[in-house]
């Protein structure tokens, strides 16, 4: 059975073709984890991805509404890109005491 890739921090399972990347990515790269996090959910939770680190670019379905000249509105959907990096590429950031 497939393992679910999560999302570190909201522990809300990725869906879609965005599993299907991440799964692939898993496997491919050898991660251990299936938790993934972006870059500012690493930084605002004392955590940075490693120098070098490349990250998988996944995207969401954004709905837009936007009135027309009638004052209805009209739905338009597009995509939003963002990138995720496997808990295998973060590390803590040391801090001086």
């Amino acid at each position: 059975m497939p393992i679910k890739q999560i999302n570190h921090i909201t522990k809300q399972a990725y869906q879609g073709s965005n599993w299907g990347e991440l799964e692939r990515v898993q496997q491919g790269l050898g991660y251990k984890s299936n938790e993934w996090l972006t870059f500012v959910q690493a930084r605002t939770n004392g955590l940075q991805v490693k120098k070098g680190s490349k990250g998988t670019h996944l995207f969401r379905i954004i709905e837009y509404i936007d009135k027309n000249s009638k004052g209805k509105d009209d739905v338009f959907h597009g995509k939003k890109s963002f990138t995720v990096f496997n808990m295998d590429q973060v590390e803590e950031v040391e801090t001086n005491v």
